[in-house]
């Protein structure tokens, strides 16, 4: 899907790998970079992680919210991605791959 300019992401509620409800409807009204990832494993995906936290002080400068959905399940979530470092934005299991469709 591609979004035209002043449209409306479709919305979604869903948990976080640690079962925190998102609904993006309720998402503070803000910009928020939804990033796509394939597998937890991934050695460039997890990379890609590290590098937005990197930038988290330019996001927030720039009033931009992160969410990052994986194609992965919580469980390889939790040991290849949240035990090697931590992040201060939700990460989603989307291994049915309903975000990625509805994206």
């Amino acid at each position: 899907m591609h979004l035209q300019k002043d449209q409306m992401a479709p919305s979604f509620k869903v948990e976080d790998i640690f079962g925190n409800k998102i609904d993006s409807q309720s998402l503070p009204n803000q910009k928020t970079l939804l990033s796509f990832f394939r597998y937890a494993e991934c050695a460039i995906c997890q990379l890609r992680m590290v590098e937005i936290m990197r930038e988290k002080t330019k996001l927030k400068a720039a009033d931009v919210g992160v969410i990052a959905v994986f194609q992965s399940p919580k469980d390889s979530l939790l040991k290849n991605i949240v035990d090697k470092t931590w992040f201060d934005f939700p990460i989603i299991a989307d291994p049915e791959r309903k975000l990625y469709d509805m994206y």
